[in-house]
């Protein structure tokens, strides 16, 4: 588990100490979504996907609310695991508030 990063490893197993087992678990579903990501990019060249399910907050507005934070990167979860590079792009705005598209290869 040590190739996965701190940040990584507290989404996949949300416990600070892995045991055996549950390391196994998240480096099987590691192989299971890139095997998914290969079969999805066999037919195309880039998959396309919002960044964050919520447009952008201001700078420090959700620093108190942990879940919000965590939800706001969920859409970029897969890609990270599986081990893709991907790049966000500003698209547009919404109410004034940036939005990105996540381009995955």
């Amino acid at each position: 588990m040590s190739n996965f990063s701190t940040s990584l490893r507290s989404k996949c197993c949300p416990v600070q100490w892995i045991a055996d087992l549950s390391c196994l678990l998240c480096c099987q579903v590691r192989t299971l979504v890139q095997q998914d990501y290969g079969k999805a990019l066999e037919s195309v060249d880039a998959l396309i996907s919002p960044v964050s399910p919520v447009a952008a907050w201001k700078f420090g507005e959700k620093v108190s609310d942990p879940l919000a934070m965590y939800a706001a990167d969920i859409m970029t979860i897969n890609v990270n695991l599986a081990g893709l590079p991907a790049i966000v792009v500003p698209c547009g705005y919404d109410n004034e508030k940036p939005v990105g598209i996540q381009v995955r290869v």
